[in-house]
């Protein structure tokens, strides 16, 4: 890293040290509610933990363990520049300027703020995501390789067909295992509905007297980080960090899908594959139409081999 970054990341380490006020802008994915205020935002530095709450801790509850809401900087999976996170989209208030947005979407929570101005989001956004990086060794970056935004890109008609493939398997349903944040591990399906461009996790939990079913979901133009492997908060609360080599998470500001997969063969050939399908969203606006109203891109009546493989998962 040159030294002119080095310096921007001993900035905002410093900044962030003694704390700054931002606007942050919350909405709950479960009941839409939406809320708008004032906070501190701050760096734990014991813990590289980017805090963001009313009043920080007291010695004394620093002493009892009591953690802040925030993200650790690990776990930050995009510095989203401008007002395009669920919580700006979905909030009933919305930014006084958009250019003075950003977010911070990770595996715990999105944290979405306003500043005053663009020359002081642009001074933060620049070195948030510099401070991402530099936290990162050597094998984390490779592991966590699968950073939609950093690798847009257009598809080679192979790659195409693969992508009309998974959207062929996705449409039927693939089974897996949901970590849930409340530590439980239910049994879902994992599917893509076209007309909302949306991945929808349906999962049934088991009650004394009925089964109840619950639907969650990410569009796919949001997806953040595909991210393979336990390193998630709901991993750690279900205790299932063993399962590194089963287990993936989509990442979103929306929602995050904590998923298991029957082994790890399936569960890599099915990220490869599902880099693909956001990377085509991604670069293709409206991949399923056209003006004249045609809804249908893909011939996915027929799946090869490698498609067909798809169906152990």
């Amino acid at each position: 890293m040159s030294e002119d970054n080095n310096l921007r990341i001993r900035e905002i380490f410093s900044i962030l040290t003694q704390g700054v006020e931002m606007t942050q802008y919350e909405t709950d994915p479960n009941t839409h509610k939406s809320t708008v205020g004032t906070k501190i935002v701050w760096m734990d530095s014991d813990i590289y933990r980017i805090c963001v709450d009313h009043v920080r801790p007291s010695m004394a509850e620093r002493a009892q363990g009591k953690i802040p809401p925030g993200i650790y900087l690990r776990d930050i999976a995009e510095i989203r520049e401008g007002a395009e996170s669920f919580q700006f989209t979905e909030n009933k208030v919305p930014p006084r300027d958009i250019n003075n947005c950003l977010s911070l979407v990770g595996s715990e929570r999105t944290i979405s703020l306003e500043l005053p101005s663009k020359f002081t989001r642009d001074w933060f956004l620049t070195r948030f995501r510099l401070l991402a990086e530099d936290i990162l060794v050597d094998q984390e970056r490779q592991s966590r390789r699968f950073k939609v935004w950093e690798k847009a890109r257009q598809l080679s008609p192979v790659e195409t067909q693969e992508v009309a493939q998974l959207q062929s398997l996705l449409e039927r349903g693939v089974q897996v295992l949901h970590h849930e944040l409340s530590g439980k591990v239910v049994e879902s399906v994992l599917r893509y509905a076209r007309v909302s461009n949306d991945l929808q996790l349906v999962s049934k939990h088991e009650g004394f007297f009925f089964t109840k079913e619950t639907l969650l979901s990410i569009n796919v133009s949001d997806i953040s980080e595909l991210r393979p492997g336990s390193h998630s908060l709901a991993f750690v609360r279900t205790g299932s960090t063993a399962n590194d080599t089963e287990t993936l998470s989509i990442i979103s500001s929306e929602n995050v899908f904590n998923l298991q997969f029957i082994n790890q063969s399936a569960r890599d050939l099915f990220t490869e594959r599902l880099f693909l399908f956001v990377l085509f969203f991604l670069v293709n606006k409206n991949p399923h139409g056209n003006e004249e109203g045609d809804d249908e891109q893909f011939d996915t009546s027929a799946v090869d081999a490698s498609g067909v493989a798809l169906d152990v998962i």
